[in-house]
């Protein structure tokens, strides 16, 4: 089962209260026509919400004077083709922008919102009011569309539809993305196991397991790079504008998104095989921001997708009462001897696939090491945590002199 988003997870009992299920619809052109409507009026409204807030941030600091950003009913007034689109599809756009901006102040900052774009991927949300959202045989109601959208069922789910996202890709394919509230005590059981894991992650193999399970990389970018190069060229030879440019321009999103569809299915089994064996799962924590700031290395580390990858085995094991057990950045997994413990530190060259400790003479493969001693450093990790846990449950004496209340 494919997991789009997870929110509110118990691992007491191991259930979950919301979670997202991603369909393909097919919409007939009038619907492509009102989708079409209602992503650009969504994208209308979060410009002028945002154009509009940096014109009020502008005037506070020249007069100290805060000012509030007007709703969208104000708008339509000026913007009349507003009104034929979902009224909650525009609420919640500001909603969105207002969420961007609070991250945007808060202490984890994630840049400053952008205008959009009508040439990215376009997307609108409407909220489930009065059963307004609901499936009927093989079609998806949705507010301002009579007759329903043709939808492809192929896993049901249980529980009370909140919302719905509809969404249209670069390769002008529409989803619906349908966020459903489970029904109370709904269970997810995975394959009972005590087993723990280290992973190493890497280029070569994307994931070698401390207990010798090896997951290759599979490169999905260089499998399909000489198809998308040929199609490159050919829409560079066709006319902008043109009628042929089009299609070709739809030619090359259908190969992207081929590779990322590639990339994406072989990490969902990489995940759910290693949360189906293993009860706990040491990760190392890598940066590939800094990562890809290594030119030799950049493509390479962007096609394995490790940051993808630790996100879905992450949720897995939230959605399966598994744990996660994060690594230090900064611990040298592949220059320490699994064995005996000693640093080695000619290993910090990453052409060195195999080496010998110079102190027990144990031959070692670099990234099957590297998982042991992830392992190792996430089971010291675990042990002092429930040491601390333990000494907090611990009710202290109290000082002499003083009154225990």
């Amino acid at each position: 089962m494919s997991v789009d988003n997870c929110r509110n997870i118990h691992h007491a009992d191991y259930t979950m209260e919301f979670l997202a299920y991603k369909y393909r619809i097919y919409p007939n052109s009038s619907q492509k026509e009102f989708f079409a409507k209602s992503f650009g009026c969504c994208r209308k409204v979060w410009n002028l919400l945002l154009e509009e807030h940096k014109a009020n941030y502008e005037a506070y600091k020249k007069d100290g004077q805060k000012r509030k950003t007007h709703e969208v009913s104000f708008f339509k007034k000026e913007y009349e083709y507003l009104k034929e689109v979902d009224s909650l599809a525009l609420c919640n756009t500001k909603l969105n922008i207002e969420n961007a901006l609070k991250k945007f102040y808060s202490e984890e900052s994630v840049g400053y919102p952008k205008f959009k774009s009508k040439h990215r991927k376009q997307s609108y949300t409407t909220n489930n009011v009065s059963n307004t959202i609901r499936l009927e045989g093989s079609r998806l109601r949705l507010p301002k569309i009579k007759e329903g959208v043709e939808i492809v069922l192929h896993r049901k789910f249980e529980g009370k539809i909140k919302s719905c996202t509809i969404s249209r890709a670069s390769s002008d394919k529409y989803f619906a993305s349908i966020l459903v509230e489970l029904p109370e005590g709904k269970v997810f059981v995975a394959p009972s196991s005590t087993k723990e894991v280290g992973i190493d992650l890497g280029i070569k193999s994307l994931a070698v397991c401390s207990d010798g399970a090896v997951f290759e990389n599979i490169k999905p970018l260089n499998r399909y790079e000489r198809r998308m190069k040929r199609i490159q060229k050919e829409l560079c030879r066709r006319e902008k504008g043109s009628n042929r440019r089009y299609k070709t321009k739809k030619k090359l999103a259908r190969v992207h998104e081929k590779i990322s569809n590639t990339r994406n299915n072989h990490l969902h089994n990489i995940s759910k095989k290693v949360i189906n064996d293993n009860q706990v799962i040491y990760l190392e924590t890598l940066r590939p921001k800094n990562m890809v700031k290594n030119h030799k290395l950049a493509r390479s580390v962007s096609d394995a997708s490790f940051g993808k990858l630790v996100d879905y085995v992450e949720y897995k094991a939230k959605l399966y009462g598994r744990e996660v057990v994060r690594v230090d950045p900064f611990y040298p997994s592949s220059q320490i001897c699994s064995a005996c413990g000693v640093k080695n530190d000619e290993v910090k060259d990453l052409s060195v696939r195999e080496w010998r400790c110079p102190n027990c003479g144990v031959l070692h493969d670099r990234d099957h090491n590297a998982s042991v001693n992830i392992l190792h450093e996430g089971q010291r990790i675990t042990r002092n945590l429930r040491l601390q846990r333990s000494c907090m449950d611990v009710e202290l004496p109290a000082k002499a002199g003083t009154v225990k209340r």
